[in-house]
Protein backbone atom coordinates (compact mmCIF):
# COMPACT_ATOMS: atom_id res chain seq x y z
CA UNK A 1 0.00 0.00 0.00
CA UNK A 2 2.86 2.27 1.11
CA UNK A 3 4.62 2.10 -2.18
CA UNK A 4 1.56 2.72 -4.31
CA UNK A 5 0.84 6.00 -2.08
CA UNK A 6 4.48 7.24 -2.65
CA UNK A 7 4.69 6.66 -6.55
CA UNK A 8 0.67 8.47 -6.67
CA UNK A 9 2.37 11.52 -4.49
CA UNK A 10 5.71 11.79 -6.90
CA UNK A 11 3.18 11.73 -10.17
CA UNK A 12 0.94 13.92 -8.68
CA UNK A 13 2.56 17.38 -8.64
CA UNK A 14 3.60 17.11 -12.13
CA UNK A 15 -0.66 17.82 -12.91
CA UNK A 16 0.67 21.41 -12.08
CA UNK A 17 1.98 22.02 -15.15
CA UNK A 18 -1.52 22.13 -16.42
CA UNK A 19 -2.24 25.02 -14.97
CA UNK A 20 -3.00 28.22 -16.04
CA UNK A 21 0.65 29.85 -16.23
CA UNK A 22 0.69 32.87 -13.70
CA UNK A 23 -0.10 30.02 -10.99
CA UNK A 24 2.24 27.26 -12.39
CA UNK A 25 5.19 30.03 -12.42
CA UNK A 26 4.04 31.35 -9.20
CA UNK A 27 4.49 27.87 -7.50
CA UNK A 28 7.92 27.17 -9.40
CA UNK A 29 9.24 30.33 -9.33
CA UNK A 30 13.04 30.91 -7.28
CA UNK A 31 11.75 31.16 -3.80
CA UNK A 32 7.96 29.99 -4.26
CA UNK A 33 6.03 27.01 -2.58
CA UNK A 34 8.03 24.58 -4.49
CA UNK A 35 10.95 24.94 -3.62
CA UNK A 36 10.69 25.98 0.01
CA UNK A 37 8.79 22.46 0.32
CA UNK A 38 11.56 21.28 -0.66
CA UNK A 39 13.63 22.54 1.98
CA UNK A 40 11.81 21.54 4.26
CA UNK A 41 11.91 17.72 3.11
CA UNK A 42 15.67 18.91 3.52
CA UNK A 43 15.14 19.35 7.19
CA UNK A 44 13.32 16.75 7.76
CA UNK A 45 15.49 14.21 6.53
CA UNK A 46 18.43 16.21 7.65
CA UNK A 47 17.04 15.96 12.16
CA UNK A 48 15.62 12.74 11.02
CA UNK A 49 19.34 10.92 10.08
CA UNK A 50 20.72 12.84 13.09
CA UNK A 51 18.06 11.21 15.12
CA UNK A 52 19.40 7.64 14.05
CA UNK A 53 23.23 8.62 14.67
CA UNK A 54 22.64 9.92 18.03
CA UNK A 55 20.70 6.34 19.97
CA UNK A 56 19.96 3.08 18.65
CA UNK A 57 16.67 3.56 20.43
CA UNK A 58 15.36 5.41 18.11
CA UNK A 59 15.49 2.57 15.23
CA UNK A 60 12.16 1.06 14.84
CA UNK A 61 12.95 -2.19 14.36
CA UNK A 62 14.54 -4.65 17.12
CA UNK A 63 17.18 -6.06 14.78
CA UNK A 64 18.55 -2.39 13.68
CA UNK A 65 18.61 -1.90 17.48
CA UNK A 66 20.78 -4.62 17.28
CA UNK A 67 23.24 -3.88 14.31
CA UNK A 68 23.35 -0.25 14.82
CA UNK A 69 23.61 -0.42 19.10
CA UNK A 70 27.20 1.55 19.01
CA UNK A 71 28.06 5.21 17.60
CA UNK A 72 30.80 3.93 15.10
CA UNK A 73 28.18 1.28 13.14
CA UNK A 74 25.60 4.39 13.00
CA UNK A 75 28.18 6.48 10.49
CA UNK A 76 26.03 6.18 7.35
CA UNK A 77 23.26 8.16 9.01
CA UNK A 78 25.51 10.93 9.99
CA UNK A 79 26.58 11.08 6.63
CA UNK A 80 23.37 10.96 5.13
CA UNK A 81 22.44 13.80 7.58
CA UNK A 82 25.21 15.77 6.70
CA UNK A 83 24.62 15.58 2.84
CA UNK A 84 20.94 16.09 3.52
CA UNK A 85 21.81 19.38 5.52
CA UNK A 86 24.46 20.54 2.63
CA UNK A 87 21.23 19.90 0.36
CA UNK A 88 18.82 22.26 2.43
CA UNK A 89 21.59 25.11 3.05
CA UNK A 90 21.85 24.97 -1.33
CA UNK A 91 18.37 24.82 -1.73
CA UNK A 92 18.00 28.15 0.08
CA UNK A 93 21.18 29.52 -0.58
CA UNK A 94 21.78 29.04 3.10
CA UNK A 95 19.71 31.59 4.11
CA UNK A 96 20.67 34.49 1.43
CA UNK A 97 17.54 35.58 0.37
CA UNK A 98 15.90 34.69 4.07
CA UNK A 99 18.96 36.88 5.86
CA UNK A 100 19.45 39.25 3.10
CA UNK A 101 22.91 39.91 3.05
CA UNK A 102 24.71 40.10 -0.62
CA UNK A 103 27.27 37.57 -2.38
CA UNK A 104 30.44 37.99 -1.70
CA UNK A 105 32.21 39.36 -4.92
CA UNK A 106 34.79 36.22 -5.66
CA UNK A 107 31.60 33.96 -5.48
CA UNK A 108 29.62 35.91 -7.19
CA UNK A 109 31.87 36.11 -10.10
CA UNK A 110 31.63 32.91 -10.73
CA UNK A 111 27.89 31.77 -9.87
CA UNK A 112 25.71 31.40 -12.88
CA UNK A 113 23.07 33.06 -11.07
CA UNK A 114 24.90 35.23 -8.38
CA UNK A 115 23.81 32.98 -5.41
CA UNK A 116 25.67 32.81 -2.36
CA UNK A 117 25.49 29.01 -3.09
CA UNK A 118 28.36 25.98 -4.18
CA UNK A 119 25.58 24.18 -7.23
CA UNK A 120 25.38 27.27 -9.49
CA UNK A 121 29.41 28.13 -9.40
CA UNK A 122 29.88 27.54 -13.31
CA UNK A 123 32.52 24.49 -12.45
CA UNK A 124 29.54 23.04 -10.93
CA UNK A 125 26.40 24.31 -13.33
CA UNK A 126 25.39 22.96 -16.48
CA UNK A 127 25.74 26.29 -18.10
CA UNK A 128 28.53 28.84 -18.34
CA UNK A 129 28.63 32.38 -17.34
CA UNK A 130 27.48 33.38 -20.34
CA UNK A 131 24.16 31.42 -19.77
CA UNK A 132 25.64 28.72 -23.14
CA UNK A 133 24.82 25.43 -22.39
CA UNK A 134 28.12 22.48 -21.60
CA UNK A 135 28.85 19.86 -23.69
CA UNK A 136 30.92 16.88 -23.27
CA UNK A 137 32.39 16.01 -20.03
CA UNK A 138 31.83 19.32 -18.52
CA UNK A 139 28.00 18.71 -18.24
CA UNK A 140 28.25 14.97 -17.33
CA UNK A 141 29.95 16.21 -14.19
CA UNK A 142 27.79 18.93 -12.86
CA UNK A 143 26.23 19.03 -9.44
CA UNK A 144 22.77 18.18 -10.15
CA UNK A 145 24.19 15.00 -12.69
CA UNK A 146 26.38 13.81 -9.69
CA UNK A 147 23.43 14.25 -6.77
CA UNK A 148 21.08 12.21 -8.91
CA UNK A 149 23.67 9.16 -9.45
CA UNK A 150 24.49 8.75 -6.18
CA UNK A 151 20.80 8.45 -5.00
CA UNK A 152 20.34 6.62 -8.00
CA UNK A 153 22.69 4.18 -6.85
CA UNK A 154 21.23 4.18 -3.66
CA UNK A 155 18.13 3.83 -3.75
CA UNK A 156 18.22 1.54 -7.00
CA UNK A 157 21.30 0.08 -7.86
CA UNK A 158 22.29 -1.13 -4.76
CA UNK A 159 19.09 -2.41 -3.67
CA UNK A 160 18.88 -4.16 -7.23
CA UNK A 161 22.13 -6.01 -6.37
CA UNK A 162 21.48 -6.20 -2.42
CA UNK A 163 18.59 -8.76 -3.99
CA UNK A 164 20.12 -10.90 -6.70
CA UNK A 165 24.20 -10.65 -5.14
CA UNK A 166 24.85 -12.72 -1.87
CA UNK A 167 28.93 -10.60 -1.76
CA UNK A 168 26.66 -7.06 -1.45
CA UNK A 169 24.56 -8.27 0.87
CA UNK A 170 28.07 -9.48 3.01
CA UNK A 171 29.54 -6.27 1.65
CA UNK A 172 26.35 -4.03 3.45
CA UNK A 173 26.39 -6.19 6.78
CA UNK A 174 30.13 -5.59 7.41
CA UNK A 175 30.19 -1.87 6.57
CA UNK A 176 26.46 -1.65 8.16
CA UNK A 177 24.96 0.54 5.55
CA UNK A 178 21.36 -0.09 5.46
CA UNK A 179 19.71 -0.79 1.74
CA UNK A 180 16.26 0.93 1.35
CA UNK A 181 13.55 -0.90 0.03
CA UNK A 182 13.46 -1.29 -4.08
CA UNK A 183 10.27 0.19 -4.79
CA UNK A 184 12.16 3.47 -3.45
CA UNK A 185 14.09 3.28 -6.23
CA UNK A 186 11.78 2.38 -8.66
CA UNK A 187 9.92 5.64 -7.50
CA UNK A 188 12.80 7.50 -7.73
CA UNK A 189 13.86 6.39 -11.37
CA UNK A 190 9.89 7.20 -12.90
CA UNK A 191 10.55 10.69 -11.41
CA UNK A 192 13.79 11.07 -13.33
CA UNK A 193 12.22 9.24 -16.39
CA UNK A 194 9.08 11.28 -16.10
CA UNK A 195 10.92 14.40 -15.82
CA UNK A 196 13.04 13.51 -19.18
CA UNK A 197 9.75 12.51 -21.24
CA UNK A 198 8.21 16.00 -20.18
CA UNK A 199 11.29 17.91 -20.85
CA UNK A 200 11.29 16.53 -24.53
CA UNK A 201 8.01 17.22 -25.05
CA UNK A 202 8.35 21.12 -24.07
CA UNK A 203 11.25 21.17 -25.97
CA UNK A 204 10.02 24.83 -27.16
CA UNK A 205 8.81 26.43 -23.82
CA UNK A 206 12.46 26.86 -21.32
CA UNK A 207 10.15 28.59 -18.73
CA UNK A 208 7.85 25.84 -18.76
CA UNK A 209 10.80 23.67 -18.60
CA UNK A 210 12.19 25.44 -15.50
CA UNK A 211 9.10 24.79 -13.70
CA UNK A 212 8.86 21.37 -14.00
CA UNK A 213 12.73 21.06 -13.31
CA UNK A 214 11.62 22.58 -9.79
CA UNK A 215 8.44 19.63 -9.93
CA UNK A 216 11.38 16.55 -10.26
CA UNK A 217 13.20 18.29 -7.49
CA UNK A 218 10.36 18.67 -5.18
CA UNK A 219 9.73 14.96 -5.80
CA UNK A 220 13.75 13.79 -5.37
CA UNK A 221 13.75 15.64 -2.05
CA UNK A 222 10.43 14.28 -1.19
CA UNK A 223 11.93 10.11 -1.74
CA UNK A 224 14.97 11.18 0.22
CA UNK A 225 12.95 12.64 3.71
CA UNK A 226 11.85 9.32 3.29
CA UNK A 227 14.60 7.87 4.08
CA UNK A 228 14.93 7.96 7.75
CA UNK A 229 11.46 7.07 8.22
CA UNK A 230 12.24 3.52 6.73
CA UNK A 231 14.05 3.00 10.27
CA UNK A 232 12.71 5.49 12.79
CA UNK A 233 10.75 4.78 16.07
CA UNK A 234 7.38 6.51 15.58
CA UNK A 235 7.07 8.54 19.31
CA UNK A 236 4.20 7.59 21.62
CA UNK A 237 1.66 10.28 20.52
CA UNK A 238 2.25 9.13 17.20
CA UNK A 239 1.72 5.04 17.72
CA UNK A 240 -1.36 5.59 20.40
CA UNK A 241 -3.56 7.31 18.02
CA UNK A 242 -2.98 4.67 15.05
CA UNK A 243 -3.31 1.66 17.40
CA UNK A 244 -6.71 2.89 19.00
CA UNK A 245 -7.80 3.44 14.85
CA UNK A 246 -6.53 0.18 14.72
Amino acid sequence: MIPVMVLILVAAPYLIMFLPREPFFALTREDGLLENISAVYYLVATVGCFWLFASAKNFRDPADQSTYFNLPRRYIFLGLGLLFFISLGEEISWGQRLIGFDTPETIAARNVQGEFNFHNLEMFNPRTMDEQPKEGLAALFTARRVFIALFGFYLLILPLFHIFSGAVRKLTKWFYVPVPPLWMGVAYAGNIILFMALNRMLDDNQMIKNGISEVEELNISFLLMLIPFLFLRLPDWWRKPAQETA
